[in-house]
Formats: C-alpha cells, structure tokens, sequence
C-alpha cells in the first residue's frame, strides 16, 4: 500500500527481532517475494485483484479511523457476494497465499491459483478483516504511524495424520488487519503428500519441532 510505504524513511524487521535493516521504496526487493505465481501472473492477470484490495483497503479504513468495524466494508454495495468486485478481493489473497507457499518451497495449488489469476471463480480463500490490535497499541505512543507487517507463512497438520490441513497467513496495512487461510479437504491433503513428499515431510517434522519446543518451555 504506498500510502502506508511512502513518504518517509523505511525500515524492515521483525518484532523481537536482532534489528531492523533499511529499504529504498516500495518497489525495494526486500519487499517483494522472490517466488512467483509466473511473471504474467504477478502482473497483468493479477492487476485487477490488486487494484481492488486497494480500494477494498481504503474503505476499510476510513470504517475503522471512524471508530467501526473494518468488515463492514463487505457492507458495500460493490461487494455484493459473488460479484467480480467481491471476489478481486478474494484473488488478491490467493495470489500472497500462493506466493508464500512457492517462497518456502512449497507447490503452487492448482485451485487457488487459477482462481488468483481469474481462471475460476471457485473462491476457497476464508478471510477475516479486523482492527489490528498492534496499530492501536502503537497509535498511543506515535502519531498516526505508518505500519505494515504480514505474518509469513502458516502451515497446521492434522493432529492424526500429520499431512498440511491449512495454509494461513495475516496481513495488516495501518489500522486494519486481514487473516487469511485456505483449508484443504483429505483428497487434496493426500495429493499433497504423494506428489510433494519432501514438502508435506517438512511440514510435519516442524509441526512436530514446534509443539515439542511448546512442551519444553
């Protein structure tokens, strides 16, 4: 979003982190996924769902800066459920989802993104739009901060089988936080770990290290 990345100096890190390291602009590297849907994909297929969460976002805003609830901007009559509109906002969290996935080594879902690139308008993305309760705790210290974060990649395991059950991030752009997760049903998740062993075995051993490093502490 430029208006939350442009205008003043820019720093990147994480929060209990060992530091922050500069970034020259928006269009700085550091910001951009190094995996792709495809170049085509990351760019004219995917520029209608963008510039729809921009103004999805803008709306979002203004409702929450207003004291309400961000969600209510499905409340508009552009988002009608279903609608082209609606679902570019949709599109616009395939395509990070996607792009996360590939950025860890993961296979490109062959749902998600054909719905991202506006192949299908089979939407399997589930998105929660909220206030980001970081932005706020900031607000009361700095000024109108300008403050984006995204929350990398999630991956739950079935606690029975062990195969990747759901692939979830977070996103926040100012006052508004956005939760975002696609779920898999048991043929997909089987599909996963036949055709992707090496990346469904990954997921398990760390889901497996993690709660281990839970019980440890």
């Amino acid at each position: 979003m430029k208006k939350e990345l442009s205008g003043e100096p820019m720093a990147i890190g994480t929060f209990g982190g060992t530091g922050f390291r500069n970034a020259q602009g928006p269009k700085s590297k550091q910001l951009h996924f190094d995996a792709r849907l495809c170049a085509l994909c990351n760019g004219a297929r995917t520029q209608p769902a963008d510039r729809e969460f921009d103004a999805f976002h803008k709306l979002a805003e203004e409702l929450s800066r207003s004291g309400m609830e961000p969600d209510l901007a499905f409340s508009d009559t552009r988002y009608e459920v279903g609608s082209e509109k609606y679902l570019n906002v949709f599109r616009y969290f395939a395509k990070i989802l996607c792009c996360h996935i590939a950025e860890v080594g993961g296979p490109r879902p062959t749902s998600p993104s054909k719905f991202a690139i506006g192949e299908s308008d089979r939407n399997i993305v589930s998105l929660r739009v909220q206030k980001d309760q970081l932005f706020g705790r900031l607000s009361s210290e700095i000024p109108d901060p300008q403050f984006a974060s995204h929350g990398g990649l999630m991956v739950r395991v079935g606690k029975r089988t062990g195969l990747p059950t759901e692939f979830h991030s977070t996103l926040s752009f100012g006052p508004v936080n956005y939760e975002f997760f696609i779920s898999l049903l048991l043929p997909a998740q089987v599909a996963l770990s036949v055709c992707h062993h090496e990346f469904a075995t990954r997921c398990r051993q760390l889901a497996i290290d993690d709660k281990r490093d839970g019980a440890d502490q």
